[in-house]
């Protein structure tokens, strides 16, 4: 009730609504779609995670930031005020947005990701504009709506030349366990960490990110991978196939019920999950 009264009637996203059970289709017959299915996902949401909105709620919202772009005091206002780190450094996030400098731009831009779906906002304040791309399928949304605002101001937010093919292969920091990937697509060099799938290209000596945010370094015979406004490194090894010598079969967690299957492939072994949340996708383990 406090989040219809305080935003979606004060601001007349009249489309907008609490769809706690998103499972295969949202009430309006909308279904997320993975690898050209359709996608069960069997999530019982509760706060911002279950709210539904259409692309005319959106269009309403940047409509009513824009409305509002000379009042200090307003919530948009105080949504993307910047939000310091202890030690006065700057943080990424504001109230809820992330905030990114291109050259004398600054962007302020969000995205979400489910099985079957994605989506981004993506403001420049500067210029007044703003884009916004909902998919149903699990395509960039982030790099889509950054090659909107391209495209409409004139700017060059995916400019620059893509790293080299080359770089392409699977990582793995050794001390903390983590893993990334680059992976080359249609001429281009993606980087995958955590949630992050984005365009690498030149910067200096190394190479970053598309929205600055992450930035490669060549670092002996692997990959020093910084994130830089959450200040965060890691020192990437390249990975190898896991050997075929690792055991086969089906693996049952009993408290969840969720499965773990692995089975031989060529040299490697190939992993899939599957449980409450559906089946994923078939991977190599490293």
């Amino acid at each position: 009730d406090l989040l219809r009264r305080r935003v979606l009637h004060r601001w007349n996203l009249a489309d907008a609504a609490v769809d706690a059970c998103a499972s295969a289709a949202l009430s309006n017959g909308a279904t997320g779609h993975e690898a050209g299915a359709p996608t069960q996902v069997d999530i019982f949401w509760e706060g911002d995670g279950g709210l539904a909105c259409s692309l005319a709620d959106l269009v309403q919202w940047e409509a009513s930031a824009d409305a509002a772009r000379d009042d200090a005091g307003s919530l948009f206002a105080r949504l993307a005020a910047p939000q310091p780190y202890a030690d006065d450094g700057g943080s990424p996030y504001t109230l809820g947005l992330r905030q990114s400098q291109r050259g004398e731009e600054t962007l302020l831009y969000h995205g979400g990701a489910l099985r079957g779906w994605r989506s981004c906002m993506a403001r420049l304040p500067g210029r007044r504009m703003s884009a916004i791309v909902l998919f149903n399928h699990e395509a960039d949304a982030q790099a889509a709506a950054l090659r909107i605002l391209d495209a409409a101001a004139g700017a060059s937010f995916l400019a620059g030349e893509p790293a080299p093919a080359e770089l392409a292969g699977n990582y793995v920091d050794p001390d903390l366990g983590e893993s990334a990937a680059i992976r080359s697509i249609e001429g281009r060099t993606i980087l995958e960490h955590s949630h992050v799938r984005q365009p690498l290209v030149r910067e200096g000596d190394g190479f970053a990110t598309a929205d600055g945010a992450a930035r490669l370094e060549l670092a002996g015979r692997g990959l020093s991978l910084v994130r830089r406004q959450e200040r965060y490194r890691l020192n990437l090894r390249p990975a190898g196939p896991m050997p075929a010598l690792a055991p086969e079969g089906v693996f049952r967690h009993a408290q969840t019920g969720a499965t773990l299957t692995l089975a031989r492939s060529g040299e490697g072994t190939i992993a899939r999950f599957s449980g409450c949340l559906g089946e994923g996708e078939a991977a190599p383990l490293h």
